[in-house]
This record gives structure tokens, C-alpha cells and sequence, in this order.
């Protein structure tokens, strides 16, 4: 399904532009020593909670936060710069109930390393007016997660502004230079992240099982198993909603010199996601996915998606709702290799027209998608007939030697997926 037309192209690179969060993307920090070759233990919630953002940190226990309202580690204008190393142990019961900060989470915003940690049992829950970032590790990540595990719950009511909101990270972003050389993007690797999102908001709403919006990060090897659920309020709002990633740009948007802005090849790859997403409209226009939501430039390859998806309400006539069983919309971006699992994509108590496909909602890209397979148990619309798509049956996808012989993946990737796997 390719659209070329330029007043599309317009539309879409309007909303492009609105979802790139220029105030966040590109900041210059003045010059701190970072310490991050002497870890220091951490045994306790006062330890935790007074740790300094250029130094280096180690759990050597499990910390229990049941009866204190966390106060997100660091700000915007100074974040968390050192290495946070769980150190294979669970901080439990974070709990973040008050509006006292635009950036929710453990810490509020990353530009060093958190990994090996786990979060359990974690709630945050509150009502905001203006912009904000929540996700069980940070609120904004700019630095590299790797090897953690969250679970748990995230809950705004937002009735003027924007939303980013993901389980592992509101937002995650590569921190762009002033040179393209210079530039790689920061990492994403080895996350688990389970649990329930439920967001209202009246204005644009970046929502994803782990990430609400990435921008030149490298999401590889994450693990999604979330249930999210999104109200769009009034006739402003704009919403990306995905299994995985709400929103996700993957080329640099920088001038080099002779007015191009190049990409790079930044990819998406060997992720699962798992996930039930329930959209309720008024008005708006809406772009979902059950893997990503909006997809931009970034390569998509090997990720296994298995999503059930409701949409209700309505919208108005010139407003978009596009929907796809993995991404929504895809424009100018690589989809190679992918296994789609579209359990259910209704629509019945939708009131107007809505774009859908089993495989990608909008396919605004001179790319040809390759090897793609799909199980689609309810012939849900598959318009996407010049890609190069196999169906699947429920005895491919439950059988090793598919993801073994035939599309040679690793085993530990494939028992995962067919251990997560509920077919009839």
C-alpha cells in the first residue's frame, strides 16, 4: 500500500515534527567528573535515596520502599550520570503518588548506565497539567539500560498537555552532537518489563509497553509483556500507542553540512513483545500498533509480536486512525524479518472509518518490507499483498524448528517466545 502524495506527505511530517521533543532531545551539560570506576554500596532506602549523580553505585541487598513517596533521583538539568549497577537484587514497592516533578520514575532522568536491576511491584499514579515522563527506571533515558527487570503499574490523568509514559522508560534518546561522527546511539538491551499502563490525556500521548518514545536508541533483546490502555480526551489530542514502543524515530536530524540530514542505521531487533491494547477515542487521530505505534527511519528485524487490539469511540472526519497488527504507520523505515502474531483487531464499536492491516496500518516508505511472517487467526484484513509475507498456521508457530531451521534464530530467543505462547 504505497501513498505518494505530497499533501500526505505534509500531514505526516507535521506530525512527525510534533512528536520530536526538540526541548529534550538535544542539551548541552556543563563539564562534571563522572566517576564511574569506583562502585559504592548501597545497602538501604537512605542510601539510596541521598546517592550523588556523578558517582558510581552497587546493591549489595534488596531495598524494601513500602510507606515512602519516591522522589525521582535527579532532574533535567541534572541527571544521573554514573553507573547504577543492581547487582542481580529488587528494589520493591516504589511508589510515586504526587505531582512533584515532571519526570517520574526511580530516577528522573539517565545519561549514565543503570543495569542489572530489578523494580517489582512499582506504582506510579497521578494526575498532571503539563508535560511529563514516566517509567518504572526514568522518566527520560539518555544513557544505556541493560539487563533489567520491572513490573508493575503506571497511571496519568493528563488534562493539558503531553504524555510519554512506557514501563521501563518514558522516553529514551540518543544524545545528539554537533558533529555526525560523533553520534552513536545509546542502548536499550536485555529488559524485561511487565505490567499494566493506563493513560487519559488531552493532548499528544506517547505510550508503549517499555517505551513511550524512542529517538536514536538501539532497542535489542527487551522483553514487553504489558496490558496498556489509553483514553484521548477532546479533539487536541494526538496518540501513539504500541505494544513496544509508542513512537520511535531512528535517523539523526542534523545538518551536515550540504543541507541533508542522513540517517544511520540504528535498528530495532530481537525483541518480543506481548501485549493487549485498548484505545478509546474522541476525536482524535490515532496511530497504533502491536509492536510500535509510529515507526520512523529505525530498521526493524527478527522481533516477535503477539497483540490483541480495541479500538472505540470516534473521530472526525479529516482526523487519521490507523491501525496495524504491528505497526501502525511506517514511513521511510526497514521491516525485515519479523514474526506478527495479530490475535484481534476490532473496530466494532468504532463509529467511523478506520485504516487497518494485520501487518502495518500506513506504509508511507520506499522500502519493501521481507520476510515476514503471520499468524492471523482472524483473517483480519492483510492489504500489504506486495510485501513478501508467509502466512503462518498455529502448528508453524508453535514448532522450534521453524524459528530454528527456518529462520535460524537463537534458541533461548525462541523458547522464550513459544514458553509465552497461548493458543488454541
Amino acid at each position: 500500500m504505497k501513498k505518494v502524495m505530497s499533501l500526505l506527505f505534509v500531514i505526516i511530517f507535521v506530525f512527525v515534527l510534533a512528536g520530536c521533543d526538540y526541548s529534550t532531545t538535544n542539551t548541552t551539560q556543563e563539564t562534571t567528573t563522572v566517576d564511574t570506576e569506583n562502585l559504592i554500596d548501597i545497602s538501604n532506602a537512605d542510601e539510596l535515596m541521598n546517592i550523588e549523580l556523578n558517582k558510581s553505585y552497587r546493591l549489595i541487598n534488596n531495598i524494601d520502599l513500602t510507606g515512602i513517596e519516591w522522589e525521582p533521583i535527579g532532574s533535567y538539568n541534572e541527571p544521573f550520570m554514573g553507573i547504577f549497577d543492581g547487582n542481580g537484587y529488587t528494589i520493591s514497592n516504589l511508589t510515586i503518588s504526587d505531582k512533584n516533578s515532571y519526570l517520574n520514575g526511580l530516577f528522573a532522568y539517565v545519561t549514565g548506565e543503570v543495569k542489572n536491576l530489578t523494580l517489582q511491584g512499582v506504582s506510579i499514579d497521578y494526575s498532571s497539567d503539563f508535560i511529563t515522563y514516566a517509567g518504572a527506571i526514568a522518566g527520560i533515558n539518555k544513557g544505556d539500560l541493560i539487563n533489567n527487570e520491572v513490573d508493575g503499574s503506571i497511571q496519568v490523568l493528563n488534562t493539558d498537555s503531553n504524555t510519554y509514559a512506557g514501563l521501563l522508560a518514558g522516553m529514551s534518546s540518543g544524545v545528539i552532537s554537533d558533529k555526525l561522527d560523533d553520534f552513536s546511539p545509546n542502548l536499550v538491551s536485555s529488559n524485561k518489563a511487565s505490567g499494566s499502563i493506563n493513560v487519559s490525556s488531552a493532548a499528544i500521548a506517547f505510550i508503549g509497553g517499555m517505551i513511550g518514545k524512542s529517538y536514536n536508541s538501539t532497542i535489542d533483546g527487551n522483553i514487553a509483556n504489558t496490558n496498556v490502555t489509553v483514553e484521548a480526551l477532546g479533539d487536541q489530542a494526538l496518540v501513539y500507542v504500541g505494544g513496544l514502543i509508542g513512537h520511535n524515530y531512528g535517523g539523526i536530524l542534523i545538518d551536515n553540512g550540504n543541507g541533508e540530514f542522513p540517517d544511520t542505521d540504528i535498528f530495532i531487533e530481537n525483541n518480543i513483545s506481548i501485549s493487549t491494547l485498548n484505545i478509546s477515542n474522541s476525536k482524535s487521530n490515532i496511530f497504533i500498533g502491536g509492536f510500535i505505534g509510529f515507526n520512523q527511519a529505525s530498521e526493524l528485524k527478527n522481533n516477535f509480536s503477539n497483540a490483541d487490539i480495541v479500538l472505540t469511540g470516534t473521530k472526525e472526519d479529516e482526523n487519521s486512525c490507523i491501525v496495524g497488527g504491528f505497526v501502525g504507520e511506517n514511513f521511510e523505515a526497514k521491516i525485515n524479518s519479523n514474526v506478527v502474531i495479530i490475535n484481534s483487531l476490532d473496530t466494532a464499536d468504532f463509529t467511523k472509518e478506520v485504516q487497518k492491516d494485520a501487518f502495518v496500518g500506513g506504509d508511507y516508505s520506499d522500502y519493501s518490507s521481507s520476510d515476514i511472517y503471520i499468524y492471523n487467526p482472524m483473517n483480519i484484513d492483510l492489504i500489504e499483498i506486495d510485501n513478501d509475507i508467509t502466512i503462518l498456521t498455529s502448528q508453524d508457530i508453535t514448532d522450534e524448528t521453524f524459528y530454528r531451521d527456518y529462520l535460524n534464530w537463537d534458541e533461548n530467543f525462541y523458547t522464550l517466545i513459544i514458553d509465552n505462547l497461548d493458543i488454541d
